[in-house]
């Protein structure tokens, strides 16, 4: 239920109720709070992988594999499939059950892996997989990369450009990493052998298909020891790189292991040349010290370029047997470490604190911000934190801001299970799965200076057991809020479906919220929480029966779960927004 603006009521009884609320303000497409959104992806199993990024115009492409065990008894049938929806949230790819197919293995014991997919900034995107070149006999696997245009459809002949095959179906295929920079160059990044360590390859392509740095690509870095790798675009043209190096360590040939990793760097310019030597520079810390990486996934990003040619990266720094920091360090184009050789804690707060899950996004007026979760005990409420960092490494808030509490279950998956957006005058929109076994989607937004528009609970915006959010950029006006949740499946089913609606783009949280605590009057303190009775400023939210008896105005009204709103006769409550 939306509310005009500067609507008065003249009412004896006043009673909203739940589902006529609660994504009014928020979401276009569909506005009930347990059925809403459109499905753009029927079907998806547990744990296959799903990208979901803009067309620059407003709408999205998704990018996913499906399954297929009907295609024959005992036979399983793999594929990549492809969906696109405008700025309406109509599919313009097939339905919800087929989008458009870009790759379909050849035999049913294939399993190709899709390992990214990103927009080239045109209306298109690049799509890297692991996968076979020919039916059998032949028993080629490689990595590949295929560029699809504004429909769709595949611009390279065959399976596209092929960065690197071999015979052996074991292959480590998740080593293999995707980035574009604003040009619309695509750059990819693999590992060149069965092992955990090995030397990494780096290629450049651009929207024809021409592999720019030579057939096989670039070494990083010639010692063989390479171990967790970032990767990102310079947007100079060129590459820059973070990865593990065991160069300086001792292997252990019983447990597998060295006895500690340090973080190298290597950066290539646009025409293929390595700017840090053959072996690059080390990243952080010094030689001796135990260093780790944290792999991506599907939307998290650990890495991101500064805009001037360097970068900004997030890494473990071990100390004693148990201990370690989160660290967060940045490079120059050149390879200077403008905030020390460690860089700063990347909570921006005191040691110890333990970090339990991390995300980092690149500000559009520069800097970066932290979004992550913190363990204090327990794995039922975790907060959610948000840190914002200057390019000199100094922080916007003293200390961080405590934007949301969620579960355990939020950051135990591989698929996103919390999102933000960062707007042109540093206010966030986050969006997170509450804490509990409910996983609803919830919103909060955060001003500048840090102040919340809701509690540490958020606004619910959708009341169904959800697995993965994310926000994709819309318009000056939405972003586009996309989710995977099992409404259509029972619960021990390990299936879901794919969803998306309008999230409005709303203004920064200068105003406060201010919630009911109590039954009673609204002019009356213990009504409200922290005795504030609420004004012509305030947003209300009400969570319980409360009685207007004099003439009353607020900014806007929220009627939660158990709430009530009672309008003496003759009295006016005026909503003005």
């Amino acid at each position: 239920m939306h509310i005009p603006l500067k609507m008065t009521f003249k009412l004896f009884f006043l009673s909203f109720f739940l589902g006529s609320f609660s994504l009014s303000s928020f979401c276009q497409w569909n506005l009930d709070s347990v059925n809403g959104g459109k499905m753009i992806i029927k079907s998806i199993p547990e744990f296959t992988d799903h990208y979901g990024f803009t067309d620059n115009e407003g709408g999205t492409i998704q990018v996913y594999k499906k399954t297929d065990f009907q295609y024959a008894p005992g036979i399983t049938r793999y594929s990549i499939h492809l969906q696109h929806t405008d700025t309406a949230g109509q599919l313009l790819w097939g339905n919800a059950d087929s989008g458009k197919v870009l790759y379909q293995t050849f035999d049913d014991y294939e399993n190709p892996e899709l390992l990214s997919a990103k927009s080239d900034h045109a209306g298109g995107a690049y799509i890297l997989w692991w996968g076979k070149a020919a039916p059998e006999p032949a028993q080629v696997y490689g990595f590949r990369l295929q560029h699809i245009d504004n429909n769709g459809n595949a611009e390279w002949s065959g399976n596209g450009a092929v960065l690197f095959e071999t015979t052996d179906n074991s292959y480590p295929v998740r080593d293999a990493k995707l980035t574009v920079d604003d040009a619309g160059n695509a750059f990819a990044v693999w590992r060149n052998t069965t092992y955990l360590y090995g030397n990494l390859y780096a290629q450049k392509i651009n929207n024809t298909g021409a592999l720019l740095w030579g057939d096989s690509g670039i070494p990083l870095s010639l010692t063989s020891l390479q171990g967790e790798f970032m990767i990102t675009a310079d947007n100079t043209g060129g590459l820059f790189t973070v990865f593990e190096d065991g160069r300086n360590s001792v292997y252990d040939t019983v447990s597998g292991e060295f006895d500690h990793l340090e973080i190298f760097a290597q950066r290539i310019n646009t025409s293929g040349q390595p700017v840090f030597g053959d072996a690059g520079i080390i990243a952080a810390g010094a030689v001796g010290d135990s260093m780790i990486l944290v792999s991506e996934n599907a939307t998290t990003n650990f890495i991101q370029p500064d805009g001037n040619g360097g970068c900004y990266f997030v890494y473990g720094h071990f100390i004693g047997v148990d201990g370690g920091d989160v660290l967060l360090q940045r490079l120059t184009a050149v390879g200077g470490r403008p905030w020390g050789n460690f860089g700063v804690l990347a909570t921006g707060e005191g040691q110890g604190v333990t970090v339990y899950d991390y995300r980092l996004y690149k500000k559009p007026n520069g800097g970066i911000a932290g979004l992550y979760s913190l363990y204090e005990g327990s794995f039922n409420d975790l907060p959610l934190h948000l840190q914002h960092f200057n390019q000199d490494g100094s922080v916007q808030y003293a200390v961080p801001i405590k934007v949301a509490e969620i579960s355990y279950f939020t950051t135990s998956s591989e698929a996103a299970q919390y999102d933000a957006f960062f707007y042109e005058d540093d206010a966030a929109s986050v969006v997170f799965l509450g804490s509990g076994d409910s996983l609803y989607i919830k919103r909060q937004q955060v001003a500048a200076d840090g102040v919340l528009l809701y509690d540490l609970n958020g606004k619910t915006m959708m009341y169904q057991t959800t697995k993965m959010v994310q926000i994709i950029p819309g318009t000056t006006v939405f972003n586009n809020l996309l989710w995977q949740d099992t409404r259509n499946y029972n619960s021990f089913s390990q299936e879901r479906d794919a969803f998306i609606t309008k999230l409005n783009r709303e203004p920064s949280a200068t105003r406060r919220t201010i919630y009911s605590v109590n039954n009673g009057n609204w002019n009356n303190p213990s009504t409200w929480l922290n005795n504030i009775i609420p004004g012509p400023d305030d947003i209300v939210a009400v969570s319980h029966t409360v009685n207007v008896t004099v003439n009353t105005t607020c900014y806007s009204l929220s009627i939660e779960p158990g709430g009530n709103i009672v309008v003496a006769a003759g009295i006016d409550l005026t909503i003005l927004h």
